[in-house]
């Protein structure tokens, strides 16, 4: 399997980077597409993060949408004497970011 990375350089305008980015996504779209996988579309993706898993990188400058949930997990847990805990439950409020689809011409 050929695997194909949209490496976006800094120093390019928006408009190439955009053409570059699809043009690319599109090839990978035809060697993944064989073996069933979807791309980064609706992959989750970090805001602020300037590595491979943040949103400017993985969405390939196509942009990602942000949405809020709520999570509810267990909290505050502390250990009584033997065998025992009790948690508290708190609800948080996320933004969840997601890569945006490809619009394929």
């Amino acid at each position: 399997m050929q695997i194909v990375t949209c490496v976006i350089q800094k120093p390019f305008k928006t408009l190439y980077k955009a053409d570059r980015c699809t043009y690319i996504y599109q090839i990978w779209l035809v060697v993944v597409g064989a073996v069933g996988t979807l791309g980064t579309g609706g992959r989750r993706c970090a805001k602020d993060s300037l590595g491979s898993e943040g949103c400017d990188i993985l969405c390939c400058g196509r942009g990602y949408d942000t949405r809020r949930e709520l999570f509810i997990e267990k909290c505050g847990c502390k250990f009584n004497w033997c065998c025992k805990v009790k948690c508290k439950v708190c609800r948080e409020w996320r933004d969840i970011h997601t890569c945006k689809m490809p619009h394929i011409t």
